[in-house]
């Protein structure tokens, strides 16, 4: 059953050595552009790898036209990459102005708290300044490559009478009808790249059915060495990568009989050493290694795609810019707190939270290693620090969140005042209209009184009654 399905079965040492000693090596068009973004170092061993294989290597005709197609857009982009990253990294002015409106508190030292982030920022500027000229240093040892390309000069050389032929326009329709079946089954090689704009998505269908084409002329097994990790190339299960699709060990086997595997650049480097006696420098596996680790992590975090497709990333927020946002809330805390009082432990609070911030800030920075010599090292670790950044974010968050309820508690506690203050103005004016009252009650009280008066001068009315009866009497 084995011969009938080596697909499922693994190899042993024995076998894999076999395979080393009588393939054909074909490489997948990333191999040759990832040539651009390696340090000399790790591309001359490549290279020399190449070299030593020259009577064992075979390119396809897909490969081949989709690295002439790349290339000049993967030169410019390393091109500018060092000019890019050195205006992002260029260290921005900090102002601290934003500190004078704590000094009146009381609990914090202007010129000490001044002095402390001053130095810490200047020492981070030292470290961006060394970045910089590091870059300037690497930029100047690389070639105009869109003018003086030793690199397809040397593939050129390589693979002079070794590239595939093409496919005609109706065995291309052909391919084209047959790919949107299997993508629709997720056969392998290709599914993953119908989001794919035209014919585009079946690039990598056309290379496989072209190595096929050469394993039944040649009759020669194939190791095919390709940087494209996606799932529709390898089994993936658990997060780990197990070797080729079954599938497509099937698939060559059935179609040309012969035996097929697949290895990465680094994996291709490695075994070189220990199946053929090719070394290779850990130095070089270890760079193709990050490179790789690299754009996995980019397109793992679905943040932006590798920089040798797209390099905008370098125009996202730097480490500068922590700075930026925590001064301008802290002027705009400011702003909103003017004229308030807080009480000690609620502005010791937010001192500590300002104090942890820079430390953890200066730490992370401070833990930054860059490379003097791998362009794609330095790319690896800034994003390493992006990563940092969008977790840390969140303590500034919280920081804004705690000043958001104080600022809470205090417009609470002004909209009580203000109540309080209409209440006591209500009650002003019911006392006001309570006194003016008193003071009509009182006239109106003095007016009766002087009325009464009037009334105590007048004859008594008996003693009338009685005066005019004497009268009546003496009349008779």
């Amino acid at each position: 059953m084995k011969q009938m399905f080596p697909g499922y079965y693994e190899r042993s040492d024995e076998e894999f050595k076999q395979l080393w000693e009588d393939c054909i090596f074909t490489f997948d068009a990333n191999v040759l552009l990832n040539l651009y973004r390696y340090t000399e170092a790790t591309r001359e061993d490549l290279l020399d790898k190449f070299r030593q294989l020259e009577d064992r290597i075979w390119l396809s005709y897909q490969a081949a036209y989709e690295y002439q197609m790349q290339r000049k857009s993967v030169i410019r982009k390393q091109e500018k990459f060092y000019e890019d990253i050195k205006q992002q990294l260029t260290p921005k002015e900090i102002k601290l102005d934003f500190l004078k409106g704590f000094s009146r508190f009381g609990v914090i030292d202007e010129e000490m708290l001044s002095e402390k982030i001053r130095t810490l920022y200047e020492e981070f500027q030292q470290k961006i300044t060394d970045i910089v000229d590091e870059l300037a240093h690497e930029g100047e040892s690389h070639s105009n490559w869109l003018q003086t390309d030793t690199i397809r000069d040397e593939l050129d050389t390589l693979f002079a009478d070794k590239v595939g032929s093409f496919y005609s326009a109706d065995r291309l329709n052909e391919i084209y009808q047959i790919g949107e079946a299997r993508y629709q089954q997720e056969q392998p090689p290709g599914y993953k790249d119908t989001d794919k704009s035209t014919t585009k998505k079946y690039g990598d269908l056309l290379l496989w059915f072209q190595i096929i084409d050469y394993a039944k002329d040649s009759k020669k097994s194939i190791v095919l060495i390709t940087d494209d990790r996606k799932e529709d190339w390898w089994q993936v299960e658990g997060g780990k990568t197990l070797g080729p699709r079954p599938e497509l060990i099937q698939e060559i086997f059935h179609k040309a009989s012969v035996q097929f595997y697949m290895y990465t650049s680094d994996r291709f480097l490695q075994y070189a050493t220990e199946y053929l006696n090719l070394k290779s420098a850990d130095t070089s596996i270890e760079e193709i290694e990050e490179v790789a680790e690299q754009d996995k992590v980019l397109l793992k975090h679905n943040t932006l795609t590798p920089w040798v497709y797209q390099n905008d990333w370098l125009k996202q927020e730097r480490e500068y810019e922590i700075t930026r946002k925590l001064q301008e809330f802290l002027e705009w805390r400011n702003n909103q707190i003017h004229g308030v009082t807080f009480s000690n432990n609620q502005e010791n609070e937010l001192f500590n939270k300002i104090q942890e911030f820079s430390e953890w800030r200066d730490n992370q920075i401070a833990n930054i290693a860059f490379s003097s010599a791998q362009e794609n090292n330095i790319l690896h670790k800034m994003q390493e620090f992006n990563v940092w950044q969008d977790q840390h974010l969140n303590e500034i968050d919280i920081f804004t969140q705690q000043a958001d309820l104080i600022l809470k508690q205090m417009e609470d506690f002004r909209t009580s005042q203000d109540q309080r203050s209409r209440n006591i103005a209500a009650a002003s004016a019911q006392e006001s209209e309570a006194l003016k009252r008193m003071r009509e009650l009182d006239e109106e009280q003095a007016q009766l009184l002087s009325d009464v008066g009037s009334f105590a001068i007048l004859p008594d009315i008996e003693s009338l009654n009685t005066a005019n009866e004497d009268t009546e009497s003496d009349n008779d």
